[in-house]
């Protein structure tokens, strides 16, 4: 999934074909599912995102805040330094702000391929 297709997807115009959600009258964007894996990517008047202000779509901005998730349970710093990636050093908790879009989609990737790891795992164990 690249940048432009996340900004499809992640639009206050759409988001009614995902699962966000409005709290505090501040929209949400919905998570990206990847199997097991669920990545938040954020970005608004309350996110820490560039510019800070309300925006149609996540491609509108510079930079967003990321949540991680395994398993609906944020992904704690140690998890994230286990896994030897470069950008773990951005999170000092389940969370980042200021994230450019272009590591973000770094970041979509390797969770992608996780997940498709995980399925392929699968599919070999049944066989």
């Amino acid at each position: 999934m690249d940048i432009k297709e996340l900004s499809r997807n992640l639009s206050l115009n759409n988001i009614s074909a995902y699962s966000g959600f409005n709290f505090g009258g501040c929209e949400h964007f919905p998570r990206i599912e990847l199997g097991k894996y669920a990545i938040s990517i954020q970005a608004s008047d309350s996110h820490y995102s560039s510019p800070r202000t309300n925006l149609a779509t996540v491609g509108d901005y510079k930079t967003v805040e990321v949540g991680l998730f395994f398993q609906d349970e944020f992904i704690t710093p140690d998890k994230l330094a286990s896994l030897n990636v470069s950008w773990a050093e951005d999170f000092d908790s389940g969370v980042a702000g200021y994230i450019p879009l272009e590591r973000v989609q770094v970041i979509v990737d390797y969770f992608e391929a996780l997940d498709n790891m995980d399925k392929l795992m699968r599919k070999m164990n049944n066989h």
